[in-house]
């Protein structure tokens, strides 16, 4: 829903919020990048996209995966949950994903990518 709210606004020209760590330590954070990145994705635009924060179709994929799973009849979304439960707790997915992320922002912070 917030999504849909940042991107609505962004296509009137206006920014729907600003990181609130960056305005209080002047540092961006992990997700700094990523709202204007999905939006960007959401317009087609992959490769700008991609220039504002790697993870855009990461979690553009988790989010269409989320609402698929909402309107998914109960006793398939019951299997759905499990499935993806499992696959979770073999792979460590999350844990993954969020190491990468941590590394990836530590980097852009490095070199100054923002």
């Amino acid at each position: 829903m917030v999504v849909i709210f940042h991107f609505v606004l962004s296509q009137f020209g206006v920014l729907a919020w600003r990181c609130p760590l960056k305005m209080a330590t002047g540092y961006p954070c992990p997700g700094c990048g990523l709202g204007t990145a999905i939006i960007e994705l959401l317009k087609g635009h992959v490769q700008r996209s991609v220039q504002y924060h790697v993870f855009a179709p990461i979690f553009v994929a988790g989010f269409l995966v989320m609402s698929v799973m909402v309107i998914l009849p109960a006793p398939q979304r019951i299997k759905a949950v499990k499935a993806i439960y499992d696959f979770e707790k073999k792979t460590g997915i999350v844990v993954v994903i969020l190491m990468f992320l941590v590394i990836y922002w530590f980097v852009r912070l490095a070199f100054n990518i923002f």
